[in-house]
């Protein structure tokens, strides 16, 4: 549910053009999980997830940018 909501709030922060806050999301996440990041294994799947959902978010969040734009 936590990677839901993080999906959702990256996607609303894309839409509505706020790449600062998308920087401090991501910061924040990280510093949350510092002490984790020492394990190799679980810094790589971390990684991988946040790539992967940030990817996501912004692929979606840049088609209804452009569907706003388009459809306006």
């Amino acid at each position: 549910m936590i990677g839901n909501l993080e999906r959702w709030l990256l996607l609303v922060t894309i839409i509505l053009g706020s790449y600062a806050a998308l920087g401090f999301l991501l910061a924040a996440k990280g510093l949350i999980r510092i002490k984790e990041l020492e394990n190799r294994d679980f810094a790589e799947y971390f990684l991988i997830g946040t790539l992967s959902s940030v990817a996501v978010a912004l692929v979606l969040g840049l088609l209804v940018q452009w569907a706003i734009v388009a459809l306006w």
